[in-house]
Parts: C-alpha cells; sequence; structure tokens
C-alpha cells in the first residue's frame, strides 16, 4: 500500500511570523538575526532579501553590504516556537502522524489512513491550507507524496508559493532532470563529489551502479543511490522536537 505524505512549508517561517505582527515590514528586503553578536550570521531573510543575493548562514556583516538599508529583526525563537505548536494543534485533528520541527515552519503529516474520515490526501492539504490561511495568515506550500523525501522537494519546486502533487509511481519520472543539489540528505562533501564526475543532475548520477558509487562514497553510497531513486522509508514520526538549526538551503 503506498502511504500518503503532506508536506506543508511556511517559507522563511521567522519572517513570515515577524511579518503578521508587523504588516508594514512585508514585501521588504528583511533579515533576521542576531545583530549585536560579534559573528552573527543570517538566520532567515525575506523573499526580496533572497533576490538580493543574501542567504541564511551568511555573515551579517556582508549581508549588509549588500544593502545598506536593509532591514534587521532579532530572531524571537519563543514567539516562533509558540505558533509552530499553534499550526500543530490544527493538524492533530486530521492524522496522530505529524512530524516537525521547533520553529523552521515545515510539517509532514502521514494521512495514508485517514482516507475514510477525511478524503483524499490532496483535501487533506487544501483543508489545512485554508485554515492556515484563516487562522494564521499563512499562505504554506504543501505537497503530496509517497514519502518524506519526494514530498519535500516537491515543495521546493514550487517556493515560494504553490502545490505540487506527485502521483504514485512517479517518483523516479518527477526526480529525474532535477540538480542533484535539490536532494535531501545529500552533504556538501557528496555534491563536491558528484560534481567532480561531472554528474548534476539526478539522471546522471543514476547512471551509476550502487558498486560504482561505493568507490568515491564508500559507507554513503547506499543512502545516495536510493534518494537520487527516490526511495525514502523513513516514517514521519510523532511530533518530533528538533533543535532550531539554520538551515542553507532557501526553504
Amino acid at each position: 500500500m503506498n502511504r500518503s505524505i503532506i508536506h506543508l512549508n511556511i517559507a522563511d517561517f521567522a519572517v513570515a511570523v515577524e511579518t503578521n505582527m508587523q504588516p508594514s515590514l512585508k514585501n521588504y528586503p528583511l533579515i533576521i538575526a542576531p545583530f549585536g553578536a560579534p559573528r552573527a550570521v543570517v538566520y532567515d531573510m525575506s523573499e526580496e532579501a533572497y533576490k538580493e543575493g543574501i542567504r541564511k548562514g551568511m555573515p551579517l556583516t556582508r549581508a549588509k553590504r549588500l544593502n545598506k538599508k536593509i532591514k534587521i529583526l532579532p530572531p524571537r525563537f519563543n514567539r516562533y516556537e509558540q505558533v509552530m505548536k499553534d499550526l500543530l494543534k490544527e493538524t492533530f485533528a486530521f492524522t496522530p502522524l505529524i512530524e516537525s520541527g521547533t520553529t523552521d515552519g515545515h510539517i509532514f503529516l502521514d494521512v495514508t489512513g485517514s482516507g475514510r474520515l477525511f478524503g483524499p490526501s490532496v483535501n487533506v492539504a487544501f483543508k489545512l491550507k485554508k485554515i492556515f490561511k484563516k487562522m494564521f495568515n499563512f499562505d504554506p506550500i504543501w505537497s503530496v507524496a509517497t514519502n518524506k523525501l519526494v514530498a519535500k522537494v516537491a515543495t521546493r519546486m514550487v517556493k515560494p508559493i504553490g502545490e505540487y502533487i506527485v502521483a504514485p509511481g512517479e517518483e523516479k519520472a518527477f526526480l529525474a532532470p532535477l540538480p542533484v543539489r535539490l536532494i535531501p540528505g545529500l552533504v556538501k562533501t557528496d555534491l563536491t563529489k558528484l560534481y567532480a564526475f561531472n554528474l548534476l543532475y539526478v539522471s546522471q548520477a543514476r547512471a551509476l551502479t550502487l558498486d560504482q558509487l561505493k568507490i568515491p562514497f564508500h559507507q554513503r553510497a547506499p543512502l545516495i543511490y536510493d534518494r537520487i531513486r527516490g526511495i525514502d522509508p523513513a516514517p514521519v514520526t510523532r511530533f518530533c522536537e528538533t533543535r532550531s538549526i539554520i538551515r542553507p538551503d532557501h526553504e
């Protein structure tokens, strides 16, 4: 039986929370960073700031050089955590199988067994999107797929707004033309090695057998082999408390 996994992503979550509190900041370049720290880095930024070349994890001094008039707010993790808890209260109405971080705006739901009560997974995703918009003024990206890996890639494809459905059996075809950098779980050293062999796209990397992958990647070869084929048996765990981290990609 194929699983039905929904991924909800409130893009630039910290910025979304702050601009809900201060609507005058919407549609302007905005950075979330501890500007009093000597080696402060960008924790989050708005889409407008991203378009100006600012990235998560970038030193704040460099970000300020790119736009000297950019607005900077300190991160308020307690606020982000509370908003996440409020969002999760709404998702628990549809399934107990929910996985999320504490402050990152990402939520996975396994609604495989919820069809009789709430209808197809796509309907659940639409309902949650409407709830988040009505109750919290958030407009989440969402996707539906058979596992977390494919669902997460799908939301990356439609950022900053939209939805994507990857039907069962379409996982390999969906991933094939994409850059390998979009595959979750591939770390910087993995990408460096793939690029060294001029393997820039998933379809190219799939040309290597598992034994061939073992030569440069050693013990990581099986994971990479599965990931580029959209294979991810990892379950959606019940509410998962994770530490707040700076994600290097724009999510």
